[in-house]
């Protein structure tokens, strides 16, 4: 099966809300197996990359 990249973009001056949306989103990709790209100028970027980072957030995500 191919990779799938999925690129993430958003404020980089976000609300708290904001970013952990993001990073949110960020696991949830990783644990489906997605490999995430973005600028990483911060903000959004930032957290949507630090959710996806098993070496930022803990063990590396598994799929069910």
């Amino acid at each position: 099966m191919p990779r799938r990249y999925v690129a993430v973009c958003g404020a980089s001056e976000a609300t708290p809300e904001q970013l952990a949306t993001a990073k949110e989103v960020g696991r949830l990709l990783a644990v489906a197996g997605a490999i995430v790209i973005n600028g990483g100028l911060g903000g959004v970027s930032s957290a949507a990359s630090e959710g996806s980072s098993p070496t930022r957030t803990g063990p590396e995500p598994t799929r069910s």
